[in-house]
């Protein structure tokens, strides 16, 4: 079985997108976790 290189493109597009979001989504929170860590939140 093999797809066409469109479907391989949107395929690879997806899963970068994906990536990106969850390298994001941790990038973007640790700073909060440090912070709230040194303010002793809980």
């Amino acid at each position: 079985m093999s797809i066409n290189a469109t479907t391989a493109g949107l395929l690879a597009d997806a899963l970068l997108t994906l990536h990106v979001g969850v390298v994001v989504f941790v990038v973007g929170l640790l700073p909060l976790v440090l912070i709230g860590g040194a303010l002793g939140w809980r």
